[in-house]
Parts: C-alpha cells; sequence; structure tokens
C-alpha cells in the first residue's frame, strides 16, 4: 500500500548531519516511529556530532520517495526527550554551566537565505520545564523562512513555458547582466508509492563510509530498498574510515603555564583571566601552594570547554593551561598576584598547534566502534525481518594504519630486494599487507562483525573485499621501485621459506614466471599468502560462528586491464590475484562476485562488461547460483545500466548489485530498472554529451501545519519529539 510520509519520522528523514575529526565516529541505529538511538565515540575535544531532524531539500532519498521542499516551518512545536548516558566520560548535560563551544545546549535551524538571518539558535533550556529529576524534557516553537519561491500552482498536464525576468539594474562596473538560475521543480503530490516490481535477486550495495551509509538509520535502508524493490543478496561495505578506532598522533597544543611561588597570607587573592573571563581564589588559613595550585586547576576545569588545566595530579607547584583543541586559541591570559604570593606566567596559548593525524588503533577488544558495531547489529535485523540476505564486507584499506601494518613497493638496488614506499591510495588511504599483525586485526573485525550479525538473528555472510596485492607499481615516482607485495615480513617470510630472495617485480605486466632459474616460485608464494590470511580469518571467525558463510570480491578490470595478448594485460596480477582456493567453492568460499567498474563506468564497454558478467561461470567453472555481478553507476554520466542488467539477466546468475546505494539515489536512477531490449536509443545516447536523462516521477506527500501548530504528529508524540 502505498505509505503516508511525515517529515519528523525518525526511519525515514533523520540523519547525522556531521561530526568533527577522524576520532570521531558516530551512526544512528534502531530507529522507529517513535524515537532512533545515536553512538559515537568522541576522542579529541573538539569532537561533537549533530543530529539532523529535517532537511528541506532532502540530499538524501531517491526520488520515488522524496519529500516536498518545504521550507516554511511557521506553527511548527516540537517536544522530545532526550536521554544520555552521564556515565561516558565528558558527556555534557543540556544544562552544564561551561561556554557552549560546539552548541550542545542549542537547537540550530539553518533558512538558506544567506546573511544574518540564515541561522538561528534556539537554546532548548529557554523553553524547557523540569518534570522530574535533573534532566528537562526539551520543546520549542519556531516561525521559519521560505528559502525557495513557489512559482505556480494547480499547474494543468502538458507543456508549460517560464519565463524568467531580471527586474534590477545592472552593476555599473560590470559589462552584462549575470544571474544564476538553480532550477525548477515540477513536483506532483501523493504517497509514497510501492515497488511497481519486486527483484528477488538485484540490490543496492551500501557503503558504510558514505553519507548514505553511516549517518542514516539502517531501517531508512530496508525502506529504500523495499520502495524500489530490490530485495536481492545485499552488500554491505564497512568502510576504511568509520569503522575503527583512532588515537592521534603527532600534536601539539597551545598551553602556558603558571608558576606559583612565595609564602601564602590569608586574605591576599590570587586571579587568572582567560578571554575576559576571572578566576579567584581566596587564599585561607591552612592554605600552602600546592592547596591553591590545586583549587585553580579544578575551578579552570569546571569553568572552560576549551582549555584543561593540570597540576600533576596535585604533586606541582605550576598549573600548566592547555587547549582541548591545537587550533583553538586564547591570546587573552593574564594573572593577578597577591602580595604574597608570586604567579608568573609563560603563555603559548595564543599560537596555533600542529592537528597531527589519527592513526589506526589495533591492539584493542573490541577494535570496532561501537557506533558501527550497533548499526551493523541493526541493518543485520532489518534485512533478517524482511528476508534478505546480505554480505559484510572488509578490504585491505584502511585510512592511516600504524607504519607496520602498511603494504610497501619494492625498492631494488645494487641487486638487493628492500622494502621500499608506502603503498598511499588517494581516497586517502594505505593499502596494507598480509603479515600477522594486519591479519591480527582483521580476523578480530569480521569476528565481531559475525557477532552482530548472530546477535540480530541473521545468517552470518562476510566478504573478503578486494583482498588482494596492490594493482599498480611505483616506478613512475621511483625509478628503483615496482610491485607493492615487498613488506618486510614478505620479504623475510619468503626467505625463510625458499633459502634465497624474492624475485623483484616491477610491472603488472610482469611474466609471473619470474626467477628464471626457480620459475613461478615468487608469484605462488604471493597468490598463496593471500589464502593463508583468508584461511586464518575463516578459521578464527568460524571457531566462534560454525555456520558463517563466505564471499570473495574480485576486480577483473584492476586485474586484467586488457585481455590477452594485449601488451597491458596484467599477466601477473592475473595469477597472484587469484588463489587457486577461490576458484571453487569447496575450500570455503561459497560465492564469486566479480566487478569491473573501469568497464562499465569510464569505458561502457559492453564487451568486457559482459566478460565480468561471465567469468566466474564460463572461466571458473561455478555454477551460476555462486556468481555474483557488481556494477558500477558511480555519478554522470549515466552508465550502462540498461546493458549490465539486460546482460546479467540473460547469464541467468544468482545475485546482482549496484554499487552503490549513494549514487542509485543521489542521480536517482530510474525505476523499474530498464533492460538492454527496452532502451535501444538510451544505449545509444549514453555515448553523447548532455544526453536527455530518464523522466523521473516526483513521489512525495505535502505535510500541512494544522491547526494546533504541530507539522504532524507521530509517536515522538508518546516521547513528545515532535507534538
Amino acid at each position: 500500500m502505498p505509505e503516508e510520509l511525515l517529515i519528523f519520522d525518525p526511519r525515514r528523514n533523520f540523519h547525522v548531519q556531521g561530526f568533527s575529526g577522524r576520532a570521531a565516529t558516530t551512526t544512528l541505529h534502531d530507529a522507529t516511529t517513535t524515537g532512533v538511538s545515536i553512538s559515537g565515540i568522541f576522542q579529541a575535544a573538539e569532537d561533537f556530532a549533530v543530529l539532523g531532524f529535517w532537511n528541506a531539500y532532502d540530499y538524501f532519498n531517491h526520488l520515488r520517495v522524496k519529500h516536498l521542499p518545504r521550507t516554511d516551518l511557521s506553527g511548527l512545536k516540537l517536544e522530545f526527550d532526550i536521554e544520555y548516558d552521564h556515565a561516558l566520560d565528558g558527556a555534557m548535560r543540556l544544562d552544564a554551566a561551561k561556554f557552549p563551544s560546539v552548541s550542545w545546549d542549542a537547537m540550530t535551524f539553518v533558512c538558506g537565505v544567506g546573511g544574518p538571518n540564515d541561522l538561528y539558535e534556539v537554546r532548548l533550556l529557554d523553553h524547557a520545564a523540569v518534570v522530574s529529576g535533573g534532566e528537562t524534557p526539551a520543546s520549542c516553537e519556531f516561525g521559519g523562512t521560505t528559502a525557495n519561491l513557489k512559482v505556480r500552482g494547480d499547474v494543468a498536464a502538458g507543456n508549460h513555458t517560464v519565463e524568467i525576468t531580471a527586474l534590477f539594474d545592472k552593476n555599473a562596473a560590470s559589462t552584462g547582466y549575470y544571474f544564476y538560475f538553480d532550477y525548477l521543480w515540477p513536483m506532483a503530490p501523493q504517497d509514497v508509492p510501492d515497488a511497481p516490481e519486486v527483484l528477488s535477486d538485484v540490490s543496492l550495495a551500501i557503503d558504510f563510509d558514505t553519507e548514505h551509509g553511516y549517518k542514516k538509520p539502517p531501517a531508512w535502508h530496508l525502506w529504500h530498498l523495499q520502495k524500489l524493490g530490490l530485495q536481492g543478496h545485499a552488500d554491505v561495505y564497512m568502510g576504511v574510515f568509520w569503522n575503527n578506532k583512532r588515537r592521534r598522533v603527532g600534536a601539539t597544543y597551545p598551553y602556558a603555564t603558571i608558576e606559583f611561588s612565595g609564602s601564602p597570607v590569608p586574605g591576599d587573592v590570587a586571579s587568572i583571566t582567560i578571554s575576559g573571563t576571572t578566576i579567584n581564589h581566596a587564599i585561607g588559613y591552612g592554605d600552602t601552594l600546592q592547596s591553591i595550585v590545586s583549587q585553580m586547576r579544578a575551578a579552570l576545569n569546571g569553568t572552560f570547554a576549551g582549555v584543561w588545566a593540570d597540576d600533576n595530579f596535585g604533586t606541582s607547584a605550576t598549573l600548566r593551561i592547555q587547549s582541548k583543541a591545537p587550533s583553538w586559541t586564547f591570546p587573552s591570559i593574564s594573572v593577578g598576584a597577591p602580595n604574597s604570593v608570586t604567579l608568573t606566567l609563560t603563555s603559548n596559548l595564543g599560537t596555533a598547534g600542529s592537528e597531527g593525524d589519527w592513526e589506526l588503533i589495533d591492539s584493542v577488544s573490541p577494535v570496532m566502534t561501537e557506533g558501527a558495531r550497533k548499526w551493523i547489529r541493526d541493518l543485520a535485523g532489518q534485512f533478517q525481518s524482511a528476508g534478505i540476505t546480505a554480505s559484510f564486507a572488509f578490504s585491505m584499506e584502511v585510512y592511516n594504519p600504524p607504519a607496520a601494518m602498511r603494504a610497501k613497493y619494492l625498492l631494488y638496488t645494487g641487486g638487493v630486494v628492500q622494502e621500499g614506499a608506502d603503498v598511499f591510495l588517494e581516497i586517502p588511504s594505505h593499502q596494507m599487507h598480509f603479515g600477522q599483525r594486519v591479519r591480527n586485526y582483521l580476523r578480530q573485525m569480521y569476528k565481531e562483525c559475525a557477532d552482530e550479525i548472530a546477535a540480530a538473528g541473521a545468517p552470518v555472510v562476510l566478504q573478503f573485499g578486494e583482498t588482494q596485492w596492490w594493482y599498480f607499481p611505483n616506478t613512475s615516482q621511483d625509478p628503483n621501485g615496482g610491485m607493492g607485495f615487498y613488506d618486510q615480513e614478505t620479504i623475510d617470510a619468503f626467505q625463510a621459506a625458499k633459502g634465497h630472495q624474492i624475485w623483484p617485480f616491477t610491472a603488472s605486466a610482469d611474466d609471473p614466471a619470474g626467477d628464471p632459474v626457480q620459475t613461478y616460485e615468487t608469484a605462488d608464494f604471493l597468490r598463496d599468502r593471500i589464502w593463508q590470511y583468508c584461511a586464518d580469518v575463516m578459521a578464527y571467525v568460524r571457531s566462534y560462528h560454525p555456520t558463517a558463510v563466505f564471499e570473495c570480491l574480485w576486480p577483473l578490470d584492476a586485474n586484467q586491464g586488457k585481455p590477452a595478448p594485449d601488451a597491458a594485460f596484467r599477466r601477473l596480477l592475473m595469477h597472484v590475484n587469484l588463489p587457486n582456493e577461490w576458484k571453487t567453492s569447496s575450500y570455503g568460499i561459497k560465492y564469486f562476485r566479480c566487478e569491473g567498474f573501469d568497464y562499465d563506468v569510464w569505458q561502457k564497454n559492453a564487451v568486457r562488461m559482459r566478460q565480468t558478467i561471465t567469468y566466474a561461470k564460463e572461466v571458473l567453472g561455478r555454477p551460476a547460483a555462486e556468481c555474483i555481478y557488481l556494477a558500477g553507476i558511480y555519478g554522470p554520466p549515466d552508465p550502462p545500466m540498461a546493458q549490465a542488467y539486460g546482460m546479467w539477466r540473460a547469464a541467468k546468475l544468482y545475485s546482482m548489485c549496484f554499487w552503490a546505494f549513494d549514487q542509485f539515489c543521489l542521480n536517482s536512477r530510474p525505476i523499474p530498472l530498464e533492460v538492454w531490449t527496452q532502451a535501444r536509443a538510451t544505449a545509444v545516447a549514453y555515448h553523447k554529451p548532455r544526453a536527455a536523462r530518464a523522466v523521473e516521477a516526483i513521489v512525495a506527500v505535502p505535510v500541512a501545519s494544522t491547526a494546533s501548530g504541530a507539522m504532524n504528529r507521530f509517536k515522538l508524540n508518546e516521547g513528545k519529539l515532535n507534538g
């Protein structure tokens, strides 16, 4: 049945507006009609997260389920309860006396009109009444500002012409009139319709790292897939940025020191002033220098949000005052010294420090952030309730791992193989190697993911996502470089196993035979190292979850380049990046998921696309029930979706996924899916610039304010979220 769309339904429109820094990871999960949970990890004082209730222009939703761009919130009344865990170190109360450096005490309205009227911050406690205890439910009323213009209503069907006339005088310094026009948006309000067809073998791949991943609650992902009719085997990639814990390295902070000396006399007053706020301490009978320092430390830490004070746990008469963030500066600091005590100030608080970076922590348990774990459990439960199977994936890529975990390019000088530069990718991320420390980290990551899936009552299906050696050499940057196989652990392991030096491969098209004396010895060793890693992860996970299923994701385009006998055929990669144990399911890799984004997204090469679709079945000999195709649909110009879907249907394989969820929604790809035979003209137009896109129906429901002033009523309703 068509569904009424309520704009303040947490399952549909709530989102994480953003959070700060690599150290902060926040997710939404367990959304219902009555509320939503938000979980985060915040390891720096400047970290924060913003929960978005409503975005009039709806960045996230596909056009089939997108709401109307309502910007006039006049008469809107929001009522809600907030519950948060004060046992967490540093959790801030709404009524905290400290300066709200990140507006933790307010609801922010961004009106989109620019200038001083663009931003309103409504302090929640100004509109709250205590019900019980020390916490305060919040409510506020707000009259909004319209930031877009309705041109015409009740427009009849047919073609119409809109004329826009500039009614302003030209800038005298300009050579002409310039007017920036964004768009006209014809809209037909209606309830969100059901899917025109339901496909049980096609889905959209979810990338946790994208804004359509971690920023939305899993109830939203399932709703989208159901309303689009794409309910096949799902693919969830947990990304490189936000699932892991991190620590700050290489950072410096603005600071000041105040040395206390002298013999305290009762009645004297010591003072410290920072940015106009003064902390005084009246010296009492029995006060010592240390007690004065410690009490001023406590007062500073209880007053200021931007700095913290330290006296070495009450053992130092020198007070150190440090900014809580490298970029936060406080140039105005002074001291007032009484007659009996001298305060000697040395200040660097006015000079910004260095931000440093956030390095992955692999030696903790759990290794995955709480928000990511809860998001996985919720998503797995959503899929299980809908009867949808889902694979959860990790890859060898991660943002800023410790140096010892990074894959290394070849450094070959004087006939000696050494580890060279890091394999750094422009994501930005690093490729990791297959050594023991990396294995220990990733098998724990897979195990924790499996724990959450199992806790949701869903079958555990895990994917080795692009678990490969890196595809390209660095010889253009280093003439003594080569392929990214040469971390020290791999070099040493080969030496120990074979009794001689590993062969130096310098290009992806090298002959995998390598050493003419010990042919294929190095290539086989590198290939088998991938499988040893996989076998280790599988054994570890299955010791906790014996029925866990595994699959691999294999990119034909990155490994093959151009087909043989072309000189650009990457024969080395076709050998080292395809373990024999992946070619059949008898070793535990049930599904073989094949992708070729260069072939479909960029080249739009139907021949290579067909090769990618059928590779597992026709080349490896796997049955169709084990073969999955991952089709790229990255951004405009339009990818050949109709060709990909049509060829996959003709191949009669188990499942197909489009990569990725965000691209499908951002570009509102056509539903129902077009098939090759239905879109020949479109297929030709893919190669033309500015080709017309398929016409989409804009589907949403307008929600008018009721007489009582509430925008709509739902069950934060019962929780008092919005009336």
